[in-house]
Formats: C-alpha cells, structure tokens, sequence
C-alpha cells in the first residue's frame, strides 16, 4: 500500500474551525497524480504531492483516509459508518 501525506505548516487552535483539503488532480488518464492543498478557515496552511491515485474502485474495506485512525464513533453516527462502507466509491 502506498501512503501520501497533506501537512499543514501550523497547528490549528482549540475551537470550531472548517478543515478543507482540494485535490488538483494532474489529469492525463487514470491512477495520475495530483497536490492536495490544506485549508483552515479558508486559509491555505499546507500541501502535499500524490504521486499516484486509486486506478478503479476501492475494495469493500478500504477508503481514503482522512486525519488520524481514532475512534471516530462520537463524531459519526453507526447507521452512516455502515452505509459508506458498503455503497459503491
């Protein structure tokens, strides 16, 4: 499995705050790279190169990774953890 990592050049504040990544995909074709631009509050804080993507499909028990593997299970509700994990990518 290939890893790319998007970092932000500061750390973000306690507090509510809007957390955006884009992704400028290179085009030309299938599994092409791309930079992942970081926003805080629709500020640009950081970026990242992709060297490659996802070519098809993801499997059944594999997505994109977005921040840390924590237990996530207070911010999501089950029914929604459920339901991506077995709808069409």
């Amino acid at each position: 499995m290939t890893e790319f990592t998007a970092t932000a050049t500061e750390a973000i504040s306690p507090g509510k705050h809007q957390i955006r990544a884009e992704f400028a995909y290179d085009g030309g074709g299938l599994a092409k790279g791309g930079t992942v631009t970081v926003f805080y509050d629709g500020r640009e804080v950081g970026n990242g190169r992709v060297d490659q993507t996802q070519p098809m499909v993801f499997s059944a028990d594999e997505t994109t990774d977005v921040g840390d593997d924590d237990d996530h299970s207070h911010v999501i509700d089950p029914a929604d953890i459920a339901r991506v994990a077995v709808s069409r990518q």
